[in-house]
């Protein structure tokens, strides 16, 4: 279990201005989360999904990806990287009720952040967006696109430019 702090101090050492006011940590405790638990809880995340939400890309050689459709202000990235990161939470709360013991939250939640211009994910366009952080049982922060399902880097100035984070 890592406390609110220890979040904020993993957060800041690689970057994040997590200790500002606009970061919100309410819980006292958190549970680191593995990239496996967050690939499984995307593609089940996925699976809840109605169809109508969900968009399948060509990537070639006859080959498909289903992806979560995106759609303006009701289905943007911060929509995605809010609806990923509760799927997540409610997850944990179940099988804290399941299993009948006492959980903290889980070290997951979602980044607003300044794209650099060149990032796919951001359609190629320098400005706001917002994606999904999470500390590892290795207490490693990574970054996660909930609109591509995988695992992205932030450089520097995008790490400094996040102006707001949350977890539940």
């Amino acid at each position: 279990m890592l406390t609110s702090n220890t979040v904020k101090d993993l957060l800041t050492n690689v970057g994040i201005p997590a200790k500002s006011h606009t970061w919100v940590l309410p819980d006292k405790s958190y549970e680191p989360v593995s990239r496996h638990f967050i690939c499984d809880n995307w593609a089940a995340w996925l699976d809840a999904r109605p169809s109508d939400l969900i968009r399948v890309r060509q990537i070639g050689g006859g080959k498909s990806v289903r992806e979560p459709l995106w759609e303006r202000e009701s289905g943007d990235c911060d929509n995605l990287a809010l609806g990923l990161m509760v799927h997540a939470q409610v997850g944990n709360a179940l099988a804290a009720a399941v299993r009948g013991n006492h959980r903290g939250g889980l070290a997951f939640g979602v980044l607003f952040y300044m794209a650099g211009p060149a990032r796919q994910d951001n359609f190629g366009i320098a400005g706001g967006h917002a994606i999904n952080w999470l500390i590892t049982n290795e207490l490693t922060v990574l970054f996660f696109e909930p609109a591509a399902g995988e695992f992205v880097t932030l450089n520097v100035q995008e790490r400094s430019s996040a102006w707001f984070g949350l977890a539940a």
